[in-house]
């Protein structure tokens, strides 16, 4: 990302050819040290890899002891996450680009605000500029943003571990539209219980029904 940000997308794309094999690589001689695994959800097993592998449940989340009341009228979605986790930028990127253009022509007066520590600037200053986002970066306390938005999204779509923004946004009593690789690990129940959409256009009708 910070090749293709300073140098552009052929770069970048080049620099992904010549690092990814390396950081693979590197990565497999790590874990073939390693003599147990503990992985967050069954979709994080390796395949073929002679080392035990255990799946185990979330860890327990300490909800507030009451849910901050609604203290905003206006259409806020809010994104929590880390700039410095790659699948989070790369999610945030993918619904700028493909979600937020037809929000904004259903709900002209929406807005969005990213929210968390790390270099927000990486994003594509075209995605970032768009009417209506709200780049906060790092705040002391979370609350009055949950109680601000009307819902919260997870637009993820690659990475490892659990998305624990999916149980903080709950735990706050807002809706949170979700993909469904980020819902999964949760259990179906859980699961159930979230909008999940798969392809832009339904991620998109979802935040907008909550909106």
């Amino acid at each position: 990302l910070q090749v293709r940000r300073r140098l552009g997308d052929s770069l970048g794309r080049l620099a992904g050819l010549l690092w990814t094999p390396r950081f693979a690589r590197a990565f497999r001689n790590l874990i073939q040290r390693a003599s147990l695994l503990l992985l967050a959800k069954p979709q994080d097993v390796f395949a073929g890899l002679a080392r035990p592998q255990v799946t185990f449940p979330n860890v327990p989340f300490t909800e507030p002891a009451a849910p901050p009341a609604a203290s905003g009228t206006d259409e806020s979605l809010l994104f929590v996450g880390s700039a410095a986790h790659r699948p989070n930028l790369a999610g945030v990127a993918w619904f700028l680009r493909d979600c937020w253009p037809v929000i904004r022509a259903a709900r002209p007066t929406a807005t969005i605000r990213l929210v968390g520590v790390g270099d927000w600037s990486a994003l594509p200053a075209e995605l970032a500029a768009q009417p209506g986002v709200r780049i906060v970066g790092t705040v002391d306390d979370l609350a009055p943003e949950y109680a601000a938005a009307r819902a919260a999204i997870c637009p993820v779509l690659e990475g490892a571990g659990s998305q624990i923004k999916e149980i903080e946004a709950c735990s706050f009593a807002r809706a949170i539209v979700t993909t469904p690789f980020a819902a999964a690990g949760f259990g179906p129940a859980i699961e159930a219980a979230l909008p999940v959409a798969a392809e832009p256009r339904s991620f998109a009708e979802a935040c907008i029904a909550l909106l």
